[in-house]
């Protein structure tokens, strides 16, 4: 899978009530914190879910991988990590 290119990161983890055991882990996580502390919302998680869903559709398509970074930035870019000290660098 090409996810290493598309720029996304994910873990695995336990599904509650999980039939398996405790020590097989059958779910993936995708975390939202770094997003939400970032003060993005609804659009901009809509936006990444989008690019998600697209390479986990096509997970041996090199080029929808590589062109879902350039998506990510996108969104990125429109909300820095640290507005306010933008003026002061």
């Amino acid at each position: 899978m090409f996810c290493k290119a598309a720029l996304i990161t994910a873990n695995k983890n336990t599904i509650p009530d999980d039939p398996e055991k405790f020590y097989i882990t059958s779910g993936l996580r995708i975390g939202t914190p770094a997003i939400t502390s970032r003060g993005m919302g609804v659009p901009e998680m809509i936006r990444i879910g989008k690019c998600i869903a697209d390479v986990l559709k096509h997970p041996d398509d090199e080029a929808v991988a590589r062109a879902h970074p350039q998506c990510g930035t996108r969104v990125v870019q429109k909300i820095p990590l640290y507005p306010h000290l933008r003026e002061v660098w």
